[in-house]
């Protein structure tokens, strides 16, 4: 596999977003849809609630709120490709094996790594959040 520069496919790389969207989407609307009907329930004392309805409510929330990661991995023979796509708090790497003889029999196993991290620790991911931290405060002020 070429291991050179990353090249994108528009292609691939927009039916990977979309996926990882409409994931991220469904977690999200299951809390979403049923937040109208809990908050009418709110004012039920909680110990009136049927504790079914209280483990749905926690569960959709827990859900939705508690952050995800997703890796996936598509390979394209054909063009000698490896197309990536990472969200969350995990990493992907490739163990690429470097032959040290002519038959390739002999060498060692080098990690590259594929993706770079998206915590709090990244420069990278800490600009982007304060950009779109910046773009909501501008559109809930106007």
């Amino acid at each position: 596999m070429n291991t050179a520069a990353p090249q994108t496919d528009p292609e691939v790389h927009s039916v990977l977003k979309n996926a990882f969207v409409r994931v991220d989407d469904e977690m999200m609307g299951t809390a979403l849809r049923l937040r109208p009907e809990w908050e009418a329930q709110g004012s039920l004392k909680p110990w009136k609630q049927l504790l079914e309805d209280r483990l749905k409510r926690v569960q959709a929330f827990d859900l939705a709120y508690a952050g995800s990661c997703a890796l996936m991995a598509v390979c394209d023979p054909r063009k000698d490709r490896l197309h990536v796509a990472c969200v969350g708090d995990s990493r992907a790497v490739m163990g690429v094996w470097e032959p040290t003889s002519e038959d390739g029999r002999h060498g060692i196993w080098r990690v590259q790594v594929l993706s770079e991290d998206q915590t709090g620790n990244n420069p990278k991911e800490i600009k982007k959040l304060a950009f779109s931290l910046a773009l909501l405060f501008e559109s809930v002020c106007l």
